[in-house]
């Protein structure tokens, strides 16, 4: 609880990854109360979580005996309206807690608590007055040049001293501020690849829709769905938006990466099991600050927090492995739909047998279909 003469008190509602169906009235005294979606850490019993800022305080508990935000995570972009609403719907669908549900998309807690930064240097835009040396002049109009640098950075190119920095540090001239580490965001080159006809004619069949659409890709072993959606990522590339493929676990081999890769020209940010928790980290931040364009992953990937999601492809959509039977029970090919419907992105289920419950949404008009008849060039079909 707060002292009840702390002044300036904004009461939230925090949605926290705990098997409850509602958030708790927390407060905090900073200047302006954080934004619906922002990531805070709070108490909760004898630990501190990681929660999303839910909604408006209940006003059931009266400020001063809330329990008070410790951190507000501003450095990280809120997670957006329709995101939150998507959890909603897919907690009432499931019939799970709505914290059941949040705790998918908080699987990396370390990755919002201590995200991976860098000290950089500014200009303070009122300096004090100082002494003007030639190393302190090169320091600064070097810094007027690229807006911002390391130290290191800064000692290499203009040959200065540590010394010399750290003093225009000391009297206020330099202004140290943390910033979020952000990967080199390679440029994709695409490889054409020559379509057969079949191939050209489904290339065009999904080339239509700009916002939510469900489409079905049928082809029988060879036939080359995986070069007809390869495309339908190139487009979605080029116009700048993310793309999430998902694949059963079985499937995220060094095969289909290699694969990618030379169309692609380098490889995609790889999500599943074998990855290591530093990996884990980075992907889930560069995912929410959009750096990253494009994740390959396990049905868990479907959970990253992506800003602005262009294309969902749901590989192997018939694989039962894309169900998740204990725990926060779903199914992710029926899931990445509807997140689909919530981004009002096109989303693509592929699969040489597609399941019964597929069939029975392209027969009553809800998906469309796609057919690929014949196979690519000389690929055989493999011996029963």
């Amino acid at each position: 609880m707060v002292p009840t003469d702390s002044i300036s008190l904004h009461q939230v509602k925090v949605l926290l990854p705990v098997a409850v169906g509602q958030g708790f009235d927390y407060v905090t005294n900073a200047p302006s109360p954080p934004l619906p979606g922002s990531y805070v850490s709070v108490p909760f019993g004898r630990k501190t979580l990681v929660g999303v800022v839910w909604d408006d305080a209940s006003g059931d508990i009266p400020p001063e005996k809330c329990r008070p935000i410790t951190a507000i995570h501003d450095e990280l972009p809120p997670m957006p309206e329709h995101l939150r609403r998507f959890i909603t719907w897919m907690a009432w669908y499931n019939c799970e807690p709505l914290g059941a549900v949040l705790k998918l998309f908080l699987s990396v807690p370390d990755a919002i608590r201590t995200p991976e930064t860098e000290q950089i240097l500014r200009l303070n835009p009122n300096p004090p007055e100082y002494r003007r040396t030639p190393e302190r002049q090169k320091t600064i109009e070097y810094i007027k040049k690229h807006g911002e640098a390391d130290i290191s950075t800064i000692m290499e190119k203009t040959k200065v001293s540590r010394a010399v920095i750290t003093g225009l540090i000391t009297h206020n001239i330099l202004i140290m501020e943390n910033k979020m580490v952000v990967s080199e965001n390679k440029p994709f080159q695409y490889k054409p690849f020559p379509l057969s006809d079949d191939q050209q004619q489904a290339v065009k069949q999904l080339a239509a829709p700009k916002g939510f659409d469900v489409a079905v890709l049928e082809g029988v072993t060879g036939s080359g769905k995986t070069e007809v959606y390869f495309d339908a990522i190139e487009r979605t590339l080029e116009a700048g938006r993310q793309v999430l493929v998902m694949l059963p676990e079985i499937a995220l081999g060094v095969q289909w990466k290699d694969r990618f890769t030379r169309r692609f020209g380098h490889a995609p940010d790889m999500w599943h099991s074998g990855i290591s928790p530093a990996q884990r980290r980075r992907i889930w931040q560069q995912v929410c600050h959009g750096h990253s364009r494009l994740v390959v992953g396990a049905r868990s990937a479907l959970f990253l927090p992506f800003t602005d999601l262009g294309l969902i492809i749901v590989d192997e959509e018939h694989d039962p492995s894309y169900k998740q039977e204990d725990i926060t029970i779903y199914n992710g090919r029926d899931m990445a739909v509807m997140r689909a419907k919530h981004e009002d992105c096109p989303v693509l289920l592929v699969s040489a047998t597609p399941s019964a419950e597929t069939l029975a949404n392209i027969q009553d008009g809800r998906y469309r279909h796609v057919r690929l008849t014949s196979r690519y060039g000389d690929a055989l079909l493999p011996e029963s």
